[in-house]
């Protein structure tokens, strides 16, 4: 997924770029091969996030990923910042438009939203992994504003710059 979105940099940020992502994702996994499994497509079947929160309902998915491109596309034409793509991620997450992968393409779509704005992306490794679900849950059912996962997001960014700043600083050694 990583590669394709690479390949992909220059296309806008709409359904035919996740719905690539998904697909680059589950293509060829055991669920492609299973029924009502939609691969590259949005979900057939409703589903929550981790059993407790209530996502956007099947028949109501396509217009809200239509808002959610609308929206963060008219905001890009001011320019985003931090805050803006910490609220467009919590929103693709609430809204879950995949049947499974929805975590890893909105973290991929998170990182391409990063490298768009000119932000540092920021790579959710396993030792943030806790800290991102608690502050996207905590955002996601109102018991916080978006403040704690910025906090989360630059932490992740300043981890991603500190890693690829020594792979760069070896590499100019080498040369």
């Amino acid at each position: 997924m990583f590669d394709k979105m690479l390949e992909t940099i220059n296309q806008p940020i709409d359904k035919n770029l996740v719905c690539t992502y998904h697909g680059s994702l589950k293509a060829g996994s055991f669920l492609d091969r299973k029924r009502n499994f939609a691969i590259g497509e949005y979900k057939r079947l409703n589903n929550s996030i981790g059993g407790m929160i209530q996502t956007t309902a099947v028949e109501d998915v396509e217009q809200e990923m239509s808002d959610f491109f609308a929206r963060y596309n008219d905001i890009a034409k001011i320019g985003h910042n931090l805050n803006t793509i910490a609220k467009s991620h919590a929103t693709f997450e609430r809204i879950h438009p995949f049947q499974d992968g929805n975590g890893r393409v909105g973290r991929m779509l998170l990182f391409r939203q990063c490298l768009d704005a000119g932000i540092v992306p920021a790579l959710i490794t396993d030792n943030l992994s806790q800290d991102y679900k608690n502050a996207l849950k905590k955002y996601s059912i109102g018991q916080s504003d978006i403040t704690d996962l910025v906090k989360v997001f630059q932490e992740a960014a300043q981890n991603y710059y500190n890693l690829s700043n020594r792979y760069v600083f070896e590499y100019e050694k080498r040369v």
